[in-house]
């Protein structure tokens, strides 16, 4: 989250609407640090949040992505959990589509997490 804050903080002076893709890592990193999480997403003008990269784990930890976006829009943010976004199965695409439809010339996206994120990436690339 600190590293989170950091890179938000330094992408603000871009100017424009600073769109923020995250992927939290882990159940366990998630719930620790999560309080954390949402403090440092404040800081985007909007937030998608993807489903969590699990890893090696099981989904035990009573922890989602889905939690943490409603979490930021309770402490007044903008943020959407990926599975709220319509248009197919694949969580990336829609992703991207969401990202594409609501981002314009001047505006900054920032893709965050340490799973498999780079596929959104990709994409976004190939419609480019």
């Amino acid at each position: 989250p600190t590293e989170i804050a950091a890179t938000l903080s330094a992408a603000r002076l871009s100017g424009g609407h600073l769109f923020v893709i995250f992927e939290p890592h882990t159940y366990t990193r998630t719930k620790a640090l999560y309080d954390n999480f949402v403090t440092s997403l404040l800081a985007a003008d909007t937030s998608v949040i993807a489903d969590i990269y699990a890893a090696r784990e099981d989904d035990v930890y009573g922890v989602s992505s889905k939690m943490l976006a409603e979490s930021i829009r309770e402490r007044g943010g903008r943020s959407i959990w990926s599975g709220e976004i319509s248009g197919g199965d694949d969580e990336f695409l829609r992703i991207v589509s969401y990202t594409a439809a609501h981002t314009g010339v001047g505006d900054t996206v920032i893709f965050i997490g340490a799973g498999d994120i780079n596929k959104a990436v990709e994409l976004i690339e190939l419609k480019h």
